[in-house]
């Protein structure tokens, strides 16, 4: 009786059927990733990019150091944008002193400068994202004809699955720099690492006019990005051309003076023109801001709505992700 209604099928035929399962099972996949995932991640990264934007009045947070009073103070974020703050040293190397920086300045260099300062991280990120944005709007399902259609299909999910691998190479690396580059290398993408890198603090310093009063030769300052939060570094320097006294090496002998220990204390940098040594590295973490947890929360989310979608093509297509290229 079963044979008779459900008859068996020679091995031909059986292959064709199942080839033709799932063509049409890739098919619907296909539609799904076109009418909800790509509309959703859409969503998701013009959100992200709202959440970076310039938007008044910014981010207010609190910078100070753990134990101690080597570093207090506050800055406002903007966008991508440190547009006011201030900064009360007390370095154990260097003499008290206090930084601002405000949004209002009657000099005319610091006018031309928008009043702060740009953070690379945070520009290069939004274009990270605008680069993500612009690779979903570059994605085109195509159907094809009857004749063709199985080609069709498959060569259309070949092109998905690619630009989904990198949409997710995007995320990654956007991601990364909301926990910090440092700690956490991001894989290099072909669009932006050529771009978009940042430089080390020596390289690009900050100019000296954009702060109240100017900041001395002796002080290096910059902020990157480090678990959603602000992370300001401060240095005092001194030249390699400079050679300990007498007296500094009898208190060093004896132990009453004592070099201050960190990770770069034994390098020499390029800064200015000139050659220097880190004497003093403090650093300290600012709150989290609010935004940029919430940028990095709707990441998470959008890095594994795309691992989903990539481990739906594989399981429909049998292919590794060389071949599918």
């Amino acid at each position: 009786m079963s044979t008779t209604v459900y008859p068996y099928l020679s091995p031909e035929k059986l292959k064709e059927a199942e080839e033709e399962a799932r063509i049409k099972e890739l098919s619907w996949l296909l539609e799904s990733l076109e009418e909800d995932t790509f509309q959703a991640l859409k969503s998701g990264i013009e959100e992200c990019l709202a959440l970076l934007a310039p938007v008044h009045p910014g981010s207010t947070l609190v910078l100070s150091s753990h134990r101690s009073e080597n570093i207090k103070g506050h800055v406002t974020r903007i966008g991508s944008q440190i547009v006011k703050g201030t900064f009360n040293l007390r370095l154990r190397t260097h003499a008290p002193y206090n930084l601002s920086i405000s949004p209002v300045s009657s000099t005319a260099t610091v006018a031309k400068s928008n009043h702060g300062f740009y953070l690379p991280s945070l520009k290069k990120l939004s274009t990270l994202l605008e680069q993500a944005l612009d690779c979903l709007n570059s994605v085109h399902f195509s159907s094809g004809s009857q004749n063709d259609q199985a080609s069709s299909i498959n060569s259309t999910s070949a092109t998905i699955f690619s630009q989904l691998r990198l949409l997710c190479s995007l995320f990654h690396e956007s991601l990364s720099i909301l926990k910090g580059s440092d700690l956490y290398p991001a894989q290099s993408t072909l669009l932006a690492s050529s771009q978009c890198d940042t430089k080390a603090w020596n390289e690009e310093p900050l100019e000296s006019v954009i702060f109240t009063p100017e900041l001395p030769s002796t002080l290096a300052l910059n902020i990157n990005i480090s678990d959603c939060s602000l992370l300001l570094t401060i240095r005092v320097l001194e030249p390699c051309s400079q050679t300990p006294t007498i007296s500094s090496l009898f208190l060093a002998g004896i132990g009453v003076q004592r070099r201050l220990e960190h990770d770069e204390m034994d390098q020499e940098f390029l800064y200015r023109g000139r050659l220097v040594r880190v004497k003093e590295k403090c650093q300290v973490e600012s709150s989290a801001d609010p935004c940029l947890l919430s940028c990095a929360a709707k990441l998470q989310a959008l890095e594994r709505s795309t691992l989903g979608a990539m481990d739906a093509l594989r399981a429909l297509t049998g292919r590794k992700d060389e071949e599918l290229e």
